[in-house]
């Protein structure tokens, strides 16, 4: 398979091509908008099968992370690729296995975010003052959306005792990350995926963030039943240490999720001592492409 997605810097317009690529290249592939962004972007979740078994997979929060979109976009090409044809993938029947199955991927949750971190000025509209100022010129280390809320720290789940939390350490206002908002869901894009886990029935969710090499569960109030399995597999086969709930830090869409819905929530950390970069891309792939194929038919 000559693959169209490559380990190069995207535009939020890139990407939504990449999308629309792939949905032409492959009909039975569908997409949505679940919401929109700040300055008015698509949020786009892709869905592959019809099934009632929903797995969702999401990246894209942290813009520092950009190459967790593409990951997740090579995911699905290889996915509908080995469907079309009949083909194995990571020694899977995919066509079989993902029978009765439904997979809902949001790639990119934070376009917004995105779009600063890679372009600079000329990605950050109106905000464009306010930006610069918060973040000294450095808009390569910007992580949080357009009006400077970190979105994975914008959820509900114990929003109050970590904003404190975050108050404490100086995250009082809007800044290049940390600041969780002035209220829980304030943002559209943790609306717009708040919004999609209450109407879709979710198996399990698989966030892909930075920091560790590790995978880790959540497990608020109580461990849902096979979280601990799943994430036992997913760090073996990606040569990743695998650390329990309360030893981890920065996964507040999947303790969310957990609390939420009292199902898995798996969140795959990848790079130890620096933040991988869209250049790592292949290289990442290969390490997470067997995890991830695994965690879409748990």
């Amino acid at each position: 398979m000559e693959s169209k997605i490559h380990s190069v810097e995207h535009s939020c317009f890139e990407i939504r091509q990449l999308i629309l690529d792939l949905t032409a290249r492959y009909p039975f592939l569908s997409k949505r908008c679940i919401g929109r962004s700040v300055s008015g972007r698509d949020i786009t979740a892709l869905t592959l099968g019809g099934g009632n078994d929903t797995v969702l997979f999401v990246g894209g929060d942290d813009p520092a992370y950009r190459v967790s979109t593409l990951i997740l976009l090579k995911f699905v090409e290889e996915l509908c690729h080995d469907i079309r044809h009949g083909r194995e993938l990571c020694g899977l029947n995919v066509r079989k296995a993902l029978f009765g199955r439904k997979l809902i991927f949001v790639p990119q949750l934070n376009p917004d975010g995105a779009e600063i971190a890679y372009r600079g000025k000329p990605g950050c509209s109106y905000m464009v003052g306010n930006i610069e100022k918060l973040c000294g010129g450095k808009f390569e280390n910007w992580r949080s959306n357009l009006r400077g809320v970190e979105i994975a720290k914008n959820f509900p789940y114990r929003f109050s005792e970590r904003q404190a939390e975050l108050r404490k350490k100086g995250y009082i206002s809007p800044a290049p990350f940390g600041f969780p908002g002035a209220r829980a869901l304030s943002e559209p894009e943790t609306a717009a995926l708040f919004k999609l886990c209450h109407e879709e029935e979710i198996r399990h969710l698989i966030c892909l963030s930075s920091g560790g090499n590790f995978v880790t569960y959540s497990g608020d109030p109580v461990t849902p039943k096979h979280s601990e399995k799943m994430a036992e597999i997913i760090g073996a086969v990606a040569s990743y240490e695998v650390c329990p709930p309360f030893a981890k830090a920065d996964t507040e869409i999947c303790d969310w999720f957990t609390y939420e819905f009292s199902a898995p929530a798996l969140c795959i950390k990848s790079g130890k001592e620096n933040i991988p970069q869209v250049k790592d891309l292949y290289q990442l792939y290969l390490r997470l492409r067997e995890a991830l194929t695994l965690s879409a038919v748990f």
